[in-house]
């Protein structure tokens, strides 16, 4: 292994304030309108994905089979996640009080940030999930899906635990978001 440094899990909050990224196994989170700086150390070796959550004052660092939730800005550990399964993607709801995550097993769990438990059922796909959004309202959740010959996006129901909508598609559909409004 060479000394240079690799930026990985780079991300930018939905209100552009703050840009996030990992360089070896430190977070850098970057205020863009004080100019300021906040370096987090995790003990992990590899920081996958970053996350801000809409408020601004907590940020998701998945490593491993762990999520990490610390706040913002003074980097102190909220809550930490332990996982069965590596997650391909997660997501903080808009109140910032649950994390979705799409998980290898295919499926796609819920989780109370406070508590740090899975809320509700496991839902469980017979192909992978790619990446999962919540909708502004948190009520639903929509995901992209492949195998590399099929794609997919569902929009789920996170109370009732069923597939709203389904559009499959021939090529690939990378990530799926709704629009802030939620109307898109």
């Amino acid at each position: 292994h060479n000394n240079e440094k690799e930026r990985s899990a780079e991300y930018l909050s939905m209100d552009g304030k703050y840009f996030a990224y990992n360089i070896n196994n430190r977070i850098h989170v970057h205020n863009l309108e004080t100019k300021s700086e906040l370096k987090l150390k995790l003990n992990r070796d590899w920081v996958r994905t970053i996350r801000i959550n809409a408020d601004g004052n907590k940020i998701l660092a998945y490593s491993g089979t762990k999520i990490f939730v610390l706040s913002l800005p003074t980097g102190e550990y909220v809550q930490t996640i332990n996982l069965e399964n590596s997650v391909i993607d997660l997501d903080f709801s808009p109140d910032g009080k649950y994390i979705a995550t799409a998980e290898s097993d295919s499926s796609i769990l819920i989780w109370d940030v406070a508590t740090g438990k899975q809320k509700g059922e496991k839902f469980k796909f017979n192909i992978r999930p790619r990446y999962v959004s919540f909708s502004p309202d948190a009520k639903e959740i929509i995901a992209t899906f492949t195998d590399y010959s099929t794609y997919s996006t569902k929009v789920c129901d996170i109370k009732n635990g069923i597939v709203l909508q389904e559009w499959t598609e021939n090529s690939s559909v990378y990530r799926a978001k709704y629009s802030q409004n939620g109307e898109y």
